[in-house]
């Protein structure tokens, strides 16, 4: 791994900059009032840690994330080796995913993605071991999966909603095995712990209009923002129309990470003026309108991660 990846370049994205300015001010005066509270610290964090180690030239800055890569690639061999007990299906696992294009792509970005995988990795492990419940108690296991799943969100928010596929692959499995009332404890306990341990951040976010503005340029970049819209104003219905209508026209469809960032900004930033753009209102209805829309989103997003297809700027 580190020979394949010692002759790749360092890739820095705009939100790599960002990511390197919060582990500037981490901890500095007035660090969480300059904070882009959308961005949890625990990437930063690490990357502050690794610059003060290590000194802060674009090679130290990506041991953070080449870590993060190999850890998780061993963790994804200790699935596949749970799941079907072969040393040799041990070995391709690892073998697979080291010589993944997109693997590698991003162990040399200084990007959350290669963590967030290492945490799913970790994640899924564990709650392995709980079905299995193997080692420790029962209880033990679902307090260090729910202290997994809340350190997960302090990496990349959007890992706390494992906490929902846990609980309910969990109550299936209980119910089939006629667990249910002692188990039913150890799911509270898993959806407890997280919440708790989440909502100092969460509140703050809460208090500013962050997190709409995301869901908004989402809304807006997957098409999932219906045309008709109530109270959409007809001069920038229009302007969405036309930028849709292009892509018809050229015989494209949606690409998978989402309309042309310029034409999301101007009209995600104009859609404030609606009184529900500055709460998760504006996102939650357009899901409602547009069910269809949101599943597609939904599958183009999934397909860009997992790799299938994408661009060059993606």
């Amino acid at each position: 791994v580190l020979l394949l990846n010692i002759n790749l370049r360092t890739i820095l994205t705009f939100d790599s900059q960002q990511y390197l300015w919060l582990s500037d001010i981490l901890f500095t005066e007035n660090w969480l009032q300059r904070w882009d509270l959308v961005r949890t610290p625990l990437f930063p964090l690490s990357l502050k840690i690794s610059q003060s180690i290590w000194s802060a030239t674009p090679h130290t800055i990506v041991i953070v994330i080449l870590s993060m890569f190999i850890l998780s690639l061993m963790l994804s061999a200790e699935i596949a080796f749970k799941i079907f007990p072969s040393k040799i299906l041990y070995c391709l696992v690892v073998v697979v995913g080291m010589f993944s294009p997109l693997n590698l792509a991003y162990s040399k970005s200084v990007l959350t993605e290669t963590g967030t995988g290492l945490f799913f990795c970790l994640i899924t492990l564990l709650f392995m071991n709980l079905l299995m419940n193997q080692h420790k108690s029962e209880w033990l296991q679902a307090a260090v999966l729910a202290l997994a799943i809340s350190a997960g969100y302090y990496w990349r928010p959007s890992l706390v909603y494992s906490v929902y596929i846990v609980i309910a692959v969990y109550f299936l499995v209980s119910l089939y095995l006629g667990r249910f009332r002692r188990r039913s404890l150890v799911s509270l306990l898993i959806l407890i712990m997280p919440v708790l341990l989440t909502a100092p951040w969460e509140n703050m976010l809460s208090a500013t209009s962050r997190k709409a503005d995301m869901l908004n340029f989402g809304l807006v970049s997957q098409a999932v923002l219906p045309l008709n819209y109530p109270g959409l104003d007809p001069g920038l219905s229009y302007y969405y129309s036309s930028v849709l209508d292009k892509l018809t026209l050229e015989n494209r469809s949606i690409p998978l990470a989402g309309l042309d960032d310029t034409d999301v900004y101007k009209i995600s930033g104009a859609l404030k003026v609606l009184p529900e753009a500055n709460t998760s209102e504006l996102f939650l209805r357009s899901v409602v309108l547009n069910p269809v829309g949101y599943i597609e989103g939904v599958l183009r997003t999934l397909k860009l991660f997992i790799g299938l297809e994408y661009l060059s700027k993606d």
